[in-house]
C-alpha cells in the first residue's frame, strides 16, 4: 500500500521501495525532515532497504547548515545497512553536496549515491544487494 505525506509519495516493489517528490516541491530542511521521517517509519513497516528516491522537478532549498540539521534529526534513526540511491536530474549543480551527503549518510551506515540518470540509480540499487 503505498503512503502519501506532504511531501513524498512512496511505493513499495519487490526491489526496494521509491519515492517521489511532487513536481515544483522546493525541498526545505523541515520537508527534508518530515520526508526522511516518513520514509523511515515505511522503511521499518516494510523491511525494504533499498530506497530510489526520485526529486527532478523540485528544487533544493538547503545550505550544509540545514543539510546538518536534517541529518541530526534522523541520527537516532536505526538506518543502517540502507542503500538509497537519489536521482536529481534537473540539480547537476547541487551534485557539488553530494560528498557531504555521502559522508553523514556513512557516519549512519547508508550506504548512499546520487545519480542524474534514474537508469544507473536502479542499476546501482539492484547491484547493492
Amino acid at each position: 500500500m503505498p503512503l502519501t505525506t506532504t511531501y513524498l509519495h512512496i511505493v513499495e516493489h519487490p526491489w526496494g521501495l521509491h519515492a517521489v517528490h511532487p513536481p515544483k516541491h522546493v525541498v526545505t530542511a523541515d520537508s527534508a525532515t518530515e520526508s526522511s521521517l516518513a520514509l523511515y517509519d515505511f522503511i521499518k513497516r516494510t523491511g525494504k532497504n533499498h530506497v530510489l528516491i526520485e526529486a527532478q522537478g523540485s528544487t533544493v532549498s538547503m545550505g550544509l547548515r540545514d543539510l546538518s540539521k536534517v541529518f541530526k534529526r534522523l541520527i537516532g534513526c536505526s538506518a543502517r545497512g540502507l542503500n538509497v540511491a537519489v536521482v536529481l536530474p534537473n540539480h547537476p549543480k547541487r551534485l557539488s553536496m553530494i560528498p557531504m551527503i555521502g559522508r553523514f549518510s556513512a557516519t549512519m551506515g547508508i550506504n548512499f549515491k546520487a545519480f542524474t540518470d534514474k537508469t544507473m540509480a536502479m542499476r546501482w540499487l539492484i547491484a547493492s544487494n
